[in-house]
C-alpha cells in the first residue's frame, strides 16, 4: 500500500489539521485555561466562547446549522472557526488506509482520549451570550507521545534541500531528532513546551525575514497581523534561545493561566436562543449557587471554580447580587469584598472595586473591571 508522502500532511501532523471551513459563526473573544493533573495523567482545557453569533443574517439557516452540528458533534473551536476541530474530520483520518500511519494512530488516539463536555451558557456584562466547554485529555502522556511520533513522521518527510535553502541546515537537524524519536512537545508544570534545535545562521536570517513580512502584511492591513497582534499580546509566551536550542512556553509552570483575547466589538443576539437550547445549563446559576455555599457544583463546572477564569467566579456572583433577596445580595457583596482583598494582595490586574457606598455604583465598578480584564488587550 502506497502512503502520501508525510510532508503533504505537515500541518494535520501538528495538530492533525486546520481545517479552512467557511462559516458565518463568529465570537467576540476567547478564554483558553489549561490545567495539567499529573497524577490523573490528564490535560484539562477550559474553553470559553464570548460573544456567540451569526456575522451574515441572510445566511441563517446555515449558521444554526453549523452551529447545531458542533455542539452535538463535540467539535472544538480555538479562536474563530477557521481554527474549528470537527469530531467526525478525526474520524475520517483515523480510517484513511492512505494516510501516513503516524498520522492514523494520532487521529486514533484523539478519538479514544479526547471527551469535551458543554458546562453551559452566560451572559457579560455587555448582555452577550456565551457558552463554555471543558475539554479532558485522558492518558495525556500517551497522546504526547503520538503527537510528538506524528510530528516527527512529517519531519522525516520534508526534503532535505529546497529551492530556497533557507532551512536546508536546520531540516537536516530536525531529520537526525526524529530519526531518534525526539520530544517536540512536552508538558512542564501547567505549561506546553516545544523543544528544538535550529541552525543558528538560519535562524537568525529567519527571524529577520518574519519581521519582514510582518511589515509588508502591515502595509497591506491584512487581517492575519491583527490576530497575530491579538495572540501575541494576550498569550503568555517566552521564547528562550541557547546556542542551537530554541525552547517555547505557552502558560505558567506554577499555575494555570488564562489566554485571553478579544476577536472583534460586533455582536449581534440572533444565535442566542439556539444557543440556549443547545447548552441549556445556566452557568452562572450553578456557579453562583456554589460560590454562596448554596448547593455543590457538579464535577465538570467545579473546574471553573477551582483553576477557571478569576471573573467567571466574579460574573456569576455579580448576577447573583441583583436579587430581591437582602440577605443573599448581602452574601454576593461580602464574597466580592473578600475576593477584591485576595486579588488586589497579590497585585492582579486590573484591581479590583473596593466597597462602595453606593451599591449601584459598586457593582457597575464590578462590571468594568469585568470588562478591562476581558477585553484585554484592545487594539
Amino acid at each position: 500500500m502506497t502512503h502520501k508522502p508525510p510532508h503533504q500532511h505537515l500541518w494535520g501532523m501538528m495538530f492533525l489539521l486546520v481545517l479552512l471551513v467557511c462559516s458565518c459563526i463568529e465570537l467576540t473573544g476567547q478564554r483558553v485555561t489549561l490545567h495539567h493533573d499529573p497524577v490523573g495523567d490528564r490535560l484539562l482545557v477550559l474553553l470559553h466562547y464570548d460573544g456567540i453569533s451569526n456575522s451574515e443574517p441572510d445566511k441563517q439557516e446555515k449558521a444554526e446549522e453549523d452551529l447545531r452540528n458542533f455542539v452535538q458533534g463535540g467539535d472544538v473551536m480555538l479562536f474563530d472557526w477557521f481554527l474549528h476541530f470537527p469530531r467526525h474530520d478525526f474520524e475520517r483520518r483515523a480510517g484513511d488506509t492512505d494516510a501516513a500511519p503516524a498520522e492514523r494512530a494520532l487521529a486514533t488516539r484523539l478519538l479514544e482520549s479526547v471527551e469535551v463536555t458543554s458546562l453551559g451558557h452566560y451572559r457579560d456584562p455587555n448582555g452577550r451570550l456565551g457558552a463554555a466547554q471543558l475539554v479532558v485529555i485522558h492518558e495525556a502522556s500517551a497522546m504526547l507521545a503520538a503527537a510528538n511520533a506524528a510530528i516527527s513522521e512529517a519531519l522525516l518527510g520534508l526534503p532535505a534541500q529546497t529551492k530556497e535553502g533557507h532551512w536546508d541546515r536546520t531540516v537536516r537537524l530536525w531529520h537526525d531528532l526524529a530519526e531518534r524519536g525526539h520530544a517536540w512537545l512536552s508538558i512542564e508544570g501547567h505549561s506546553l513546551v516545544c523543544r528544538l534545535r535550529v541552525d543558528e545562521g538560519e535562524w537568525t536570517s529567519g527571524k529577520y525575514r518574519f519581521l519582514v513580512d510582518l511589515e509588508e502584511m502591515a502595509d497591506d492591513d491584512d487581517a492575519g497581523l491583527s490576530f497575530l497582534r491579538r495572540f501575541f499580546s494576550a498569550a503568555l509566551l517566552s521564547l528562550v534561545q541557547e546556542r542551537g536550542e530554541v525552547t517555547v512556553r505557552l502558560g505558567m509552570i506554577d499555575e494555570p493561566h488564562t489566554l485571553r483575547c478579544e476577536l472583534r466589538t460586533t455582536y449581534e443576539p440572533n444565535v442566542a436562543v439556539l444557543v440556549k437550547e443547545l447548552v441549556p445549563s445556566d452557568l452562572d446559576r450553578e456557579l453562583a449557587r456554589s460560590l454562596l455555599g448554596e448547593a455543590p457544583a457538579s464535577v465538570p463546572v467545579s473546574h471553573v471554580i477551582a483553576w477557571g477564569p478569576a471573573e467567571e467566579r466574579v460574573r456569576a456572583v455579580l448576577g447573583a447580587a441583583a436579587s430581591i433577596d437582602e440577605d443573599r445580595a448581602a452574601r454576593c457583596r461580602r464574597w466580592l469584598e473578600a475576593f477584591a482583598h485576595e486579588w488586589n494582595a497579590a497585585r492582579r490586574f486590573p484591581e479590583a472595586p473596593v466597597l462602595h457606598e453606593n451599591e449601584a455604583a459598586y457593582l457597575e465598578l464590578w462590571r468594568a473591571w469585568y470588562r478591562t480584564l476581558v477585553g484585554q488587550p484592545r487594539l
